[in-house]
């Protein structure tokens, strides 16, 4: 039978390795690579051709939800798998699931996440796993639109660079695709996050996420 190559994309070195033999122990998954940055993850997918990527998703950090919207832009046909590391609600799981970015994976045992593995590769459904939908042609869910949503207050422009950021976006390439320069990008992005009372940006791309901003295709 053959393996699985699998790339993995977490960035602490320890968690990678450990998740590295967990893999490898099921004799049928082959760790082709581990990447800890979503730049290193492109350029290893095109060096080692992967059958599927995994990635860690630490809450509330959301860095691996970047990396996978790099990942989905560079190779959209490639399988990806993101790991929950930590307990997450269940409302936020289906949040990140209609991103389409990739299957959703919350394993409960090291059997869980080799059989969860596999089971994406294959295209089979498991416990584990919430699969992801189709990506959203709208850059906000219906729900959004509602004036009990908080996302209301903002501007049009205001929407275009959280969509944007929440889409793993840099201030530069936001610039770039808005035709505004960078400083502007920033003042926006800061506006957005004094409204809401936000400190970081993975308090704002979780809050945009809880309250049903798509990403940008």
């Amino acid at each position: 039978m053959k393996s699985v190559r699998v790339l993995l994309v977490h960035d602490q070195s320890l968690v990678r390795q450990g998740l590295s033999l967990l893999l490898e122990s099921s004799g049928e998954i082959a760790v082709a690579a581990a990447a800890g940055d979503g730049r290193e993850a492109v350029r290893l997918v095109r060096k080692h051709k992967p059958d599927i990527i995994v990635i860690g998703v630490a809450m509330p950090e959301l860095q691996g939800l970047l990396v996978a919207r790099q990942l989905r832009d560079a190779f959209p046909h490639l399988n990806i798998v993101m790991l929950l590391m930590l307990s997450v609600p269940d409302h936020l799981c289906q949040l990140l699931a209609g991103q389409a970015l990739g299957c959703i994976a919350r394993p409960g045992s090291a059997t869980d996440l080799i059989e969860a593995v596999q089971a994406a590769f294959e295209g089979r459904p498991h416990p584990s796993i919430i699969p992801c939908p189709a990506a959203s042609q709208h850059g906000f869910s219906p729900h959004a639109s509602n004036r009990a949503n908080p996302l209301h207050v903002l501007s049009g422009r205001e929407r275009e660079v959280l969509r944007l950021v929440v889409s793993g976006r840099a201030s530069k390439e936001i610039a770039g695709r808005l035709r505004i320069a960078t400083s502007t990008v920033d003042t926006y992005r800061g506006r957005i996050m004094n409204k809401f009372g936000l400190d970081s940006l993975a308090a704002l791309i979780k809050f945009a996420l809880e309250h049903g901003v798509a990403p940008c295709q």
